[in-house]
């Protein structure tokens, strides 16, 4: 993540409306944007971001917009970005249907990694808090103005907070995969044929570029909204409040894997792919 935008009144409001006109004129979301008395909301704030994926993109740099708003009278998390002819909004939001919940957690406990985890963590001296649980929904869509064209993706997993001495040290995400990620690191801990791998959560250079490949990117804005939510967990060390992106990397911890040596202090960056 790049650097805090200063946005003035005005344009917190210009912004405000564009996301109106997108989000809720044309995509119907409904989404409650600004206070009673204002046309912006006091926690609207923004940071510039780089989406470019290879060095023949150059930079791409644009303006990630962040705010809690109203939803059907649920509060969420909103993203919106703008860069080029692009824009793309992710929603973060917990599911507290207990069905819902009851059913992820008993796909979790029947699941091949369910006692690799139990068995990672008591080895290292921590306890997962099984009482914590949360179902994470992450929503996301992309528009590209110049050829038409959108993605959507929809991101559904269960996440636990670990402690070590009754504190929180870390946090599990778990939906196709499983993701690790400990307080204060930069980097994520993957199973990999059951076996548990740290790997790094790199912000640029090869790592990227492998990773667009590992994904199957044709264009940078076929993977915008993928990237921007790994660009955001590559740079936060709170597991806790970035656990939203966490829920991105479980779909991608094949490739996470295969670009583990992609990053300037790898150990074999001969064995990095691109």
């Amino acid at each position: 993540m790049g650097n805090i935008v200063k946005l003035s009144i005005s344009q917190k409001s210009e912004v405000i409306k564009r996301i109106d006109e997108r989000l809720n004129g044309k995509l119907g979301l409904n989404l409650k944007l600004t206070d009673e008395l204002k046309s912006f909301s006091n926690d609207l704030n923004a940071v510039e971001v780089d989406l470019s994926f290879n060095q023949s993109d150059g930079e791409l740099l644009g303006t990630q917009y962040n705010q809690t708003v109203l939803q059907s009278g649920e509060l969420i998390q909103l993203q919106y970005t703008e860069v080029k002819d692009v824009w793309l909004y992710q929603l973060n939001k917990v599911e507290n249907n207990k069905e819902v919940v009851e059913k992820e957690f008993e796909r979790f406990k029947n699941s091949k990694d369910y006692h690799n985890i139990l068995d990672f963590l008591e080895e290292g001296g921590y306890d997962l808090e099984l009482g914590s649980q949360k179902v994470l929904i992450v929503e996301q869509y992309s528009f590209d103005e110049k050829s038409q064209k959108s993605t959507n993706d929809f991101i559904q997993a269960l996440s636990f907070d670990i402690t070590e001495k009754d504190e929180i040290a870390g946090v599990l995400v778990f939906g196709e995969n499983a993701v690790i990620r400990f307080k204060d690191e930069g980097d994520i801990v993957i199973f990999n044929k059951d076996t548990p791998v740290v790997v790094p959560l790199a912000a640029g250079g090869k790592w990227k570029r492998c990773m667009a490949d590992c994904i199957g990117c044709g264009s940078w804005q076929s993977c915008v909204s993928g990237y921007s939510c790994l660009g955001t967990c590559a740079s936060c060390l709170n597991p806790i409040a970035c656990v939203f992106c966490l829920a991105c990397a479980i779909a991608s911890t094949t490739c996470l894997w295969r670009c583990r040596m992609c990053v300037a202090d790898s150990a074999r960056p001969n064995e990095c792919p691109v």
